[in-house]
């Protein structure tokens, strides 16, 4: 997940649980910033934003919620609890398999195709070469060639 969007699925949880559009804050953006800086997970934030108007809806009240500090604690909370149920976790074997799930291929499959495509290239740089005898086919031949070799 990149920078934006963590963000942005806070805004738009926010907004859809508040039932009205309405533009965060600066502070609430420096507090969504200071969440992601603490390295709380989107899940979590997400989890305690619902659970914020979860709680405020139980109790009908003539005020609205206008700002995402109302979730703060909240989302501090479920912080907290997911931390403590974490307690004697691996974090190397976390930090692997989440560097794992940002592709479903691993290095060797990513490799052989690149080391194929070389080929391929080398190949049609070849047959140009072969063809059309200029100075920018030989030129590109044998970079791709030196490049493989090295």
């Amino acid at each position: 997940m990149n920078y934006f969007n963590y963000f942005t699925e806070i805004e738009d949880a926010f907004v859809r649980r508040r039932g009205k559009h309405l533009f965060l804050s600066p502070m609430d953006w420096a507090l969504m910033e200071t969440w992601k800086e603490t390295g709380i997970p989107l899940h979590i934030v997400l989890r305690g934003v619902e659970r914020s108007f979860d709680s405020f809806e139980a109790k009908p009240r003539k005020r609205s919620v206008k700002s995402l500090l109302y979730c703060r604690e909240e989302v501090e909370a479920q912080y907290a609890e997911w931390l403590d149920s974490r307690v004697g976790a691996n974090p190397a074997t976390e930090k692997s398999s989440a560097d794992d799930s940002k592709t479903p291929f691993n290095s060797t499959a990513i490799r052989d195709h690149l080391n194929q495509s070389r080929e391929t290239l080398v190949e049609l740089a070849g047959a140009r070469q072969r063809n059309f005898n200029d100075e920018f086919t030989r030129s590109a031949y044998t970079s791709c060639w030196s490049v493989g070799r090295n």
